[in-house]
């Protein structure tokens, strides 16, 4: 290896520390994401309509026909609920969601509260 005279200024092209960068005083920060309550309450889908359950909770994951019912399935990472919607007045009128079934991922009973809390927040979790 040959000594170099590092006393002058550096001859270009030469291996030298780059000049230091000045970091800007503060850091951008990123705004604040916003994310509604989820609210559990099983009143916002009993009673209600297809459109309705699926502006709340979606699409179904699953949706399966046991006359004279028709049973949507939604599945969160901790639990499973089905939704069951019957016709009203007598078999003529539209759907309704008249029973919650909610369990665990093990099929053990489970609150539906926690299952809705559950799915909403999945639901509302970005990248999910």
């Amino acid at each position: 290896m040959v000594p170099r005279d590092l006393s002058g200024p550096p001859v270009e092209g030469s291996a030298v520390d780059p000049p230091a960068v000045p970091w800007p005083d503060e850091v951008p920060q990123r705004p604040a994401i916003r994310v509604e309550p989820v609210d559990p309450d099983p009143e916002r889908i009993l009673d209600q309509g297809p459109q309705t359950v699926r502006s709340v909770l979606g699409p179904p994951t699953r949706v399966r026909s046991e006359p004279p019912a028709r049973i949507w399935q939604y599945v969160s990472r901790r639990c499973v609920l089905d939704v069951f919607l019957y016709k009203a007045d007598g078999g003529d009128g539209e759907r309704r969601a008249v029973y919650l079934d909610a369990r665990d991922r093990q099929a053990k009973p489970l609150e539906t509260r926690t299952c809705l809390r559950s799915l909403l927040s999945q639901q509302a979790a970005p990248g999910t």
